[in-house]
Order: C-alpha cells, then sequence, then structure tokens
C-alpha cells in the first residue's frame, strides 16, 4: 500500500479524513497497540475508582505518554516509520501536558459555561496546543499561543472538520454503543455506568485513531501555509 501523502494548502473535511483512513489502513497494528495502551489506564480505573476520580487519575496517568503519542501520528503525517516504542520516549513531557490539559479545560469549560459559543472558539484556538508541546517542545502557554495562531484564516474549516468528529463521536459513542450497552447492562443486571466506562474505550478505539489522524493533518497543513514546516523535537 502506497504511503498517504499530505498535499499541502489543502484543509478541508474531506482532505482531513481522507488522509486518516488511508493512514490508518496502512499502520493500523502500530496506532491500534498505541492507543489500547493510552487507553489503559482509563479501562482499568473505571473499574477500580468509578466516577470523576478514575477520569481524573486517567488522565494524570495517561500524561506521560502524550508527547510520544502525538509524536507518532505527526511522524506517520509526514511519511516516516515510528515504532511502538517511540510512545514512550517523551515521558519527560509529563508535566507539561498535565499543566496544559488544566489550562485548557478549565479555559473551555468557563467558556462553555458563559454562552457555549466561546467555549466552542477557545477550543478551536486551543486545538493543537498539545501537538505544539510534543512537536516543537513548547511549555503550556507559549504552546496555547502557537496553536491560536496557526488556526488564524482557518477557524471556520477546522470548525467543519472538528463538528463532523464532534457528530460521530455522539452517533457511534452513543447511538451505537452507549444505548446497546445500557441494554445489555439492564438485561443482565449489571451496572451500566461501569459497564460503559469499562468497554467504551475499547470499542471506540478505530474511531479515536481515526480522531488524532486528522488532528495532526490539520496540524501539519497550518504548519506548512503558516510559514514552513516544523522539525520534531
Amino acid at each position: 500500500m502506497q504511503e498517504p501523502q499530505i498535499t499541502a494548502g489543502q484543509i478541508s473535511i474531506g482532505s482531513a479524513f481522507q488522509f486518516a483512513l488511508d493512514c490508518s489502513l496502512k499502520h493500523f497494528p502500530l496506532l491500534l497497540a498505541v492507543q489500547v495502551t493510552m487507553g489503559l489506564p482509563q479501562i482499568v480505573l473505571a473499574t477500580l475508582v468509578p466516577g470523576i476520580w478514575g477520569t481524573l487519575l486517567a488522565i494524570i496517568l495517561q500524561s506521560p505518554l502524550w508527547g510520544g503519542y502525538l509524536t507518532i501520528l505527526v511522524a506517520l503525517a509526514d511519511g516516516q516509520n515510528p515504532s511502538y516504542g517511540d510512545l514512550f520516549k517523551k515521558v519527560g513531557m509529563f508535566w507539561k501536558f498535565l499543566l496544559l490539559t488544566i489550562c485548557t479545560f478549565t479555559i473551555t469549560v468557563v467558556g462553555c459555561v458563559l454562552l457555549i459559543v466561546p467555549g466552542i472558539i477557545a477550543g478551536i484556538h486551543l486545538a493543537f496546543s498539545n501537538v505544539c508541546v510534543a512537536t516543537e517542545g513548547l511549555g503550556p502557554i507559549e504552546a496555547m499561543k502557537r496553536s491560536s495562531a496557526l488556526t488564524k484564516g482557518y477557524r471556520w474549516q477546522l470548525l467543519g472538520i472538528f463538528s463532523v468528529q464532534c457528530v460521530a463521536l455522539a452517533l457511534i459513542g452513543g447511538l451505537f454503543i452507549g444505548i446497546p450497552l445500557g441494554i445489555v447492562a439492564g438485561i443482565f443486571h449489571l451496572d451500566s455506568k461501569q459497564l460503559i466506562h469499562l468497554v467504551m474505550p475499547v470499542l471506540m478505539v478505530p474511531l479515536l485513531i481515526l480522531i488524532g489522524l486528522v488532528l495532526v493533518y490539520c496540524y501539519r497543513q497550518l504548519t506548512i501555509v503558516q510559514g514552513g514546516e516544523v522539525t520534531t523535537v
């Protein structure tokens, strides 16, 4: 299978999802292994520590892997051949990703509480903050500024792409996975919330792979059209 190619300047729903699909098919074994590893903390903690505290602990445990995870995805977008071991090469960025998660989450939630629209705008501005930390070695504040600068002039296109992702997550996660799991839980007298938290991350793996690849596709396109490619640190 030919290596998926990025055509500079094409930031559209069709081009982004076509690249993500081609790349996921080409590198599915690697992407599956990486995505499952990223999801393990959530799966384990959903059983041991249900509720919001389990989610928070999962975020903390995933933080050391975010640098390697995003670096792998960007390398694939650049036509390179990363390995599974690359997932663990940037664990030293743990605090950067943890602090960035706290900052972006707070800004987005406050925006949504105000009038929803400010939260959406903030989400678009900050969408590439994690990738900027992973690939450019920036700190949390610098990464948020860099992400906002990258999106300038392309926010409507990005809104369209991210909206399609949200619809896909809602349909697949809620309609095709959440509801059937709720029915199964009712039939076998299981805890529906715990079952969903345990099984959903596994069943959502293919979609999460596509979403990650769409993100880095848009990031790489924006670094090209906004002033040249950026070398991964």
